[in-house]
């Protein structure tokens, strides 16, 4: 048997590759990452009333309303108390030292009947929270005045007339009130 070689086959090469997966090193971190630190918004550690209700008097008569504590869960947090006294502030005293809300006096003339928003702001240099409560200053009652009117009837020679008290006239602003009808 002749063995035929192909024309081709005295310019075949043998390549051999060799492919090596390159090292990857992984290094553990030296210390673990510490978690998000998240800011707490401060706050009442109780919540102020919505709303105060108050009546000028006649006489000196002080008002006064001491805030609740305020507490932060960031011990490290100083947290500032501010106030917006809105159109109340010709009357109305705030003392942060000690978180105070007062009128001096009720029956100042300075004092104004309304109702008056007041905006307390506590704020720990990273988050804020407001509060906001509605000052109602009522006006002074009306003095109660007796019934000093009498039932009379006049005679006279042009005409008679009769006068008469009508008890059953509506009250306004619960107070008593009584009207005189002449016939």
């Amino acid at each position: 048997m002749v063995a035929l070689e192909h024309p081709l086959s005295a310019n075949v090469r043998e390549i051999t590759f060799e492919v090596a997966a390159p090292a990857i090193e992984v290094a553990a971190p030296e210390e673990p990452t510490p978690p998000l630190s998240v800011n707490q918004i401060p706050f009442f550690v109780e919540a102020p009333p919505a709303t105060f209700e108050v009546t000028k008097t006649d006489s000196l008569t002080a008002w006064s309303y001491k805030l609740p504590a305020v507490t932060d869960e960031d011990e490290d947090d100083i947290v500032e108390v501010t106030y917006n006294l809105g159109n109340s502030t010709h009357f109305v005293n705030f003392d942060a030292s000690d978180r105070s809300l007062d009128i001096a006096d009720l029956s100042d003339p300075l004092v104004s009947t309304g109702n008056f928003t007041i905006t307390f702001t506590l704020d720990d240099s990273k988050d804020k929270q407001s509060y906001s409560l509605i000052l109602i200053v009522n006006p002074l009652p009306e003095p109660d005045t007796p019934l000093e009117e009498e039932a009379s009837t006049t005679n006279s020679t042009s005409a008679e007339t009769n006068s008469t008290i009508d008890e059953s006239a509506t009250p306004s602003n619960n107070q008593t009130s009584s009207s005189i009808k002449s016939a």
